[in-house]
């Protein structure tokens, strides 16, 4: 084997090497966009998530607030009337 054909061969094997770690990187990038999305995805469905358990827990501290504000009568204010005033 000569010089030039061991020299052809690497050059082959270094131009074959970089084709491969261009298909990698590509592939790489798509994966980062990918779970980049899914993650924006799984923030906006948790947020939604605390909206609507947030909603349906506030809707029952409303009404043990009145409940309670009931039965203190005119001795204090509820704590229905107080998160009123705060929100």
């Amino acid at each position: 084997m000569s010089e030039s054909q061991t020299r052809r061969d690497l050059l082959e094997t270094i131009e074959s090497q970089r084709e491969s770690l261009s298909k990698y990187e590509r592939r790489l990038r798509d994966v980062v966009r990918a779970y980049r999305g899914i993650a924006k995805e799984k923030e906006a469905l948790e947020e939604t998530l605390k909206a609507i358990s947030g909603a349906g827990e506030d809707d029952k501290e409303e009404e043990g607030a009145a409940e309670e504000g009931a039965e203190q009568g005119e001795e204090g204010q509820s704590l229905l009337e107080v998160r009123c005033c705060l929100d």
